[in-house]
């Protein structure tokens, strides 16, 4: 017998019920969309907060055709980035975004391949920062 560890998720057409809308509409506020009646945004944003909506990635992900993901790549992580970093992770939480953070040897045999790996619209915006010593952000050596 398998065991289910997750909470069943709310489905957008519950909360439409529950606000006794259509799921267009709960969708129309989700996305900050105009045209909403006040009235009619506060029962589904009181009904989101009743069921504990959360919008699946997943399914936001296939319909919009976007990972919601930005990616960060450095290569030497440390003090440098963290002030950035913090301040990049802010911004994308405020945009329902997520960050990804990867180290990424510049030197190494893998870093050809990676960058073709992470342009191939996994991402949909990447920062790079890299010690220059000796490298150029073009991409080669100085």
């Amino acid at each position: 017998m398998a065991i289910n560890l997750s909470p069943a998720s709310v489905t957008i057409q519950e909360v439409a019920d529950l606000a006794r809308v259509s799921p267009k509409t709960v969708s129309r506020v989700i996305n900050n969309e105009p045209r909403v009646r006040s009235d009619t945004r506060a029962r589904i944003l009181d009904a989101i907060e009743q069921l504990n909506y959360r919008p699946n990635l997943n399914a936001r992900g296939l319909a919009s055709n976007r990972s919601f993901l930005i990616g960060l790549f450095c290569d030497k992580p440390g003090d440098y980035l963290s002030e950035f970093q913090a301040g990049a992770v802010q911004r994308c939480r405020e945009s329902s975004l997520h960050l990804m953070v990867e180290p990424w040897d510049v030197e190494g045999p893998a870093s050809t391949n990676r960058s073709i790996h992470c342009s191939d619209d996994r991402i949909d915006a990447s920062w790079s920062f890299f010690n220059t010593t000796g490298w150029s952000l073009k991409g080669g050596n100085r």
